[in-house]
């Protein structure tokens, strides 16, 4: 194999001009000396006492050695050549045609070697998307994991599993300190994490539904839309028998609301009062949510509630 002078369209193309000059020095230059020859011996037939033989023997001898310059180059040419390199043959293939074929190659070699790095970085990003396609897959599946024991385990005294909320058939309990949840406003942490996504949900939607943030203390009479005390629930019963104030809304009997385990809130409802009330008795099941109470459109529970 030659040396890779000889195997790139460029440098044969540099070869090729270098031929083509010693081949015009080798026309040019013996018809220049041809021509001063010849006047060398019209000056001599002229004046025949001028001595001008060494002068055009000299010049025969010069326009001799460079019309035989390209010869005298493929000699030399031979004599470098060695194994591995043959400068002859380097020589040889500094013409139009093999330029033109080296040429193509190069380019062909040059396409496929784009194509080849193209079709890597396609399969590299192909193996890259795959692998963050399966490490999504394994942060879902750890964020359910995680979500799903998060809402198993015991808040206050109701006891959540599986999606379904146990809450004790004692009702002597219902509305003490004990039975406050540990979410915001009494409620039971993961009852609180459903409400949290209806109401984000029911914004996006474009209505206002929004969870009870008022509870009620031990002690405390009122009506709260959230965890409710004991206290609050029998003023919120004694309204309802009487009608002497709430205005008369419906209650649970003391110890019977869902309210005094927080796995109950009165929702209210913003903007659209109507269209915000339609959105959440459609989608609440999708939240796990519904509304027991038909003439209390606002109390909302967990779908699966159970006692034990």
């Amino acid at each position: 194999m030659f040396l890779a002078i000889c195997e790139t369209s460029a440098s044969l193309a540099t070869v090729l001009l270098a031929k083509r000059v010693i081949e015009i020095i080798g026309i040019v230059v013996p018809i220049i000396l041809i021509i001063m020859c010849a006047v060398d011996l019209l000056k001599q037939v002229i004046n025949p006492d001028e001595k001008n033989y060494s002068k055009l023997t000299k010049r025969i001898f010069a326009a001799s050695c460079v019309f035989f310059i390209p010869t005298i180059v493929g000699l030399l040419l031979d004599l470098v050549g060695t194994t591995d390199f043959s400068a002859t043959r380097c020589w040889t293939d500094a013409n139009a045609s093999t330029i033109e074929f080296l040429s193509k190659q190069e380019e062909a070699e040059k396409e496929a070697e784009e194509k080849a790095k193209a079709d890597e970085n396609a399969e590299a990003k192909r193996k890259r998307e795959e692998q963050n396609r399966i490490r999504e897959e394994i942060r879902k599946e750890n964020e359910e994991e995680a979500q799903q024991a998060g809402q198993n385990g015991k808040d206050g005294l109701v006891i959540v599993k599986d999606g379904v909320f146990y809450y004790p058939c004692d009702s002597s309990k219902n509305g003490t300190a004990a039975s406050k949840g540990s979410a915001p406003y009494g409620y039971v942490k993961p009852f609180y994490d459903k409400l949290v996504a209806f109401t984000k949900a029911a914004a996006a939607a474009g209505v206002s539904v929004n969870m009870s943030t008022t509870e009620c203390y031990e002690g405390i009479k009122g009506v709260c839309g959230a965890w409710r005390s004991r206290s609050s629930q029998e003023y919120a019963w004694h309204c309802y028998k009487t009608g002497s104030c709430n205005n008369g809304n419906l209650a649970a009997a003391p110890g019977t609301s869902r309210h005094g385990w927080g796995i109950a809130s009165d929702l209210r409802f913003g903007g659209n009062y109507s269209a915000s009330v339609a959105w959440a008795h459609a989608h609440a099941k999708d939240f796990g949510l519904h509304f027991p109470i038909s003439s209390e459109n606002w109390h909302v529970e967990p779908i699966n509630v159970k006692c034990y």
